[in-house]
């Protein structure tokens, strides 16, 4: 008689991880998500993005290089996106498709000449276009990769901004445990202050 092998845990859901912190952003019209792998970040972008699809105007800025999970709602072959938005002035309503029956979703890729984003990052034109989200009463997510040129969503027009981990041991998940429960109990003045100056101010989205 052989011994069973252990069954495998199942994949961490990164979308359902996106849905359960989506109502946090209740409120609020221009969000950063930011992480190193990009699938994960994809995902959990389009969760936070699908829960608040009931809104007028709901979009996710793909700054990840196409990543799969949002590429793959793209319908249309047409290979501009935010980088012809900001380096040749093309107009956000041609590179935002909408994501069938899903509400008011659109995805905006990177676009084929996604050269830097630093650049991209640094420009002007974000604040624009949270105002216009704003003036909507919609959403921006902004899905970039925490460890690219440009410091992440550093020079992005943002009111918060989600970053996503994976825990790679018990060992290292029990440190992070420690250390939020220290940063949170530090940070609970300073997040009182900060929201009423409308300092942008930041989530953690730690698990796996």
């Amino acid at each position: 008689m052989t011994a069973e092998a252990p069954t495998a845990p199942p994949p961490f859901d990164w979308e359902s991880a996106g849905r359960r912190i989506a109502p946090d952003f209740d409120g609020l019209h221009a969000i950063a998500v930011l992480g190193d792998d990009e699938v994960h970040t994809a995902r959990v972008a389009l969760g936070i993005a699908r829960h608040h699809a009931r809104r007028p105007r709901v979009a996710i800025g793909d700054l990840l290089g196409e990543a799969e999970p949002l590429q793959s709602l793209v319908p249309s072959d047409d290979p501009h996106g935010l980088a012809d938005v900001f380096e040749y002035g093309v107009s956000l309503s041609r590179v935002a498709h909408r994501v069938a029956a899903e509400g008011d979703l659109f995805i905006m890729p990177s676009g084929a000449l996604l050269t830097d984003q630093a650049e991209i990052l640094a420009h002007r034109r974000w604040s624009r276009l949270a105002a216009g989200f704003r003036e909507e009463n919609g959403l921006l997510i902004v899905a970039v990769s925490g460890s690219g040129p440009g410091g992440g969503a550093r020079g992005v027009a943002h009111e918060r901004a989600v970053l996503v981990r994976a825990a790679t041991s018990k060992w290292s998940r029990w440190i992070q445990y420690y250390c939020y429960g220290a940063l949170a109990l530090a940070a609970i003045g300073i997040l009182l202050t900060v929201s009423r100056a409308g300092i942008p101010t930041f989530v953690l989205v730690c698990l796996g």
